[in-house]
């Protein structure tokens, strides 16, 4: 969790093109998405209920990284594969326009990914 305060974190905020992340709508991730400006990202909320998310991904270059941050199994993997990050790239994005429908984002609905 320190690397992920003291590193990760003041990293993100220096990106020069912002994250695109999908959250639970729940009131953790409502509260964490008011800092989307000065973290240099779009997120959008899906209906926990529907779609749990129990871990994170990330997608960048030519790797997936894939990582839980629940104490009792801190757990990364990191693949570098194109193959393996289109497919996950096609996904995330059928996943970022289904997202956009729903009420809880209403002001990203004409937001594409870049």
């Amino acid at each position: 969790f320190s690397y992920f305060n003291d590193v990760y974190l003041p990293r993100c905020k220096r990106l020069r093109f912002p994250a695109w992340m999908l959250f639970n709508d729940n009131q953790h991730m409502k509260e964490y998405q008011q800092h989307d400006f000065e973290m240099n990202r779009i997120s959008l909320l899906v209906p926990e209920e529907q779609y749990p998310f129990d871990i994170c991904f990330h997608i960048y270059g030519e790797k997936i990284a894939f990582y839980s941050y629940r104490s009792a199994s801190l757990t990364g993997v990191l693949i570098e594969d194109t193959y393996i990050k289109k497919m996950q790239f096609s996904l995330f994005k059928l996943a970022w326009k289904c997202a956009r429908s729903f009420e809880a984002n209403r002001k990203y609905r004409k937001v594409e990914l870049a």
